[in-house]
């Protein structure tokens, strides 16, 4: 039988077959674009810090990290409980972090009242479900309470990668040592300050335990002392890891730097 009749007499099935590639290719592609999560889409996870604003604040439960996002970003997250925005007099919870909450019995479901919750009184108005991302460690707030919450602004601030992934700063003073209730488990705060090695000034960065375990595994360090040139515009050099804490801390670079230093 010739090429041509073959196709001919096959020519339905063979469609049928390329549709079905085609289709499968197509789907491939989609499911590896997108992380698996509850929470949405990792990049839109991300988009939720641009220009938001940050609060921290440290307790006898580590550190607690406060946004005010916008609306519309949370929007694109999905709720495992109630509502992904916070209407006035309530606060939305990332997934790990109300995890813990509940864990703690602060509280068992949206519409239970936090009172005297950092200097505010609030009710819980959603979950959100988890993304895999620094969404899952924090506390969403609307602007009103935002305001009057007792934490600091100014420290923490985000920045993203080429890729639109976001990466978290805290600004510490070299002079002020390590904030409550955390400790290094690699380095020393003696190598937490400005290094000039071969005509170069290299910054200092310490490195929350869950984060410095995925820049290793991008091979970006290996141990503390390790320099890096061009980090976010900067050249700096890993002072130390901290001991795994179970708080937003973990996914945290602490720096001297201010956000307007970096890229």
């Amino acid at each position: 039988m010739k090429i041509s009749e073959f196709f001919k007499q096959n020519r339905d099935a063979i469609a049928f077959a390329i549709a079905v590639i085609v289709l499968g290719t197509a789907a491939y592609f989609a499911l590896s674009g997108t992380a698996v999560m509850t929470g949405g889409k990792a990049s839109d996870a991300g988009l939720v810090f641009e220009g938001a604003r940050l609060k921290v604040a440290f307790s006898d439960a580590g550190m607690k990290v406060f946004v005010l996002a916008k609306n519309n970003e949370l929007a694109k997250l999905k709720a495992a409980e109630g509502k992904p925005i916070p209407e006035p007099g309530t606060v939305v919870i990332g997934g790990t972090e109300a995890a813990m909450m509940k864990k703690e019995k602060l509280f068992s479901a949206p519409g239970d009242l936090l009172s005297d919750f950092f200097g505010i009184n609030t009710t819980v108005g959603g979950v959100l479900g988890n993304t895999g991302t620094f969404v899952d460690e924090v506390h969403f707030l609307s602007e009103r309470q935002f305001e009057l919450l007792n934490a600091t602004e100014g420290r923490m601030f985000v920045k993203f990668t080429a890729e639109g992934a976001p990466k978290i700063f805290y600004r510490l003073s070299p002079a002020s040592g390590l904030p409550a209730n955390l400790s290094l488990a690699e380095g020393s705060m003696e190598y937490y300050e400005i290094h000039r090695i071969a005509g170069r000034e290299y910054y200092p960065v310490i490195v929350g335990a869950t984060e410095a375990k995925m820049m290793r595994e991008e091979k970006l360090f290996s141990k503390t002392g390790d320099r890096l040139e061009g980090f976010f515009g900067q050249d700096v050099l890993i002072a130390g890891v901290l001991n795994t804490s179970g708080t937003p801390a973990d996914m945290v670079h602490f720096t001297p730097l201010a956000e307007s230093d970096l890229n």
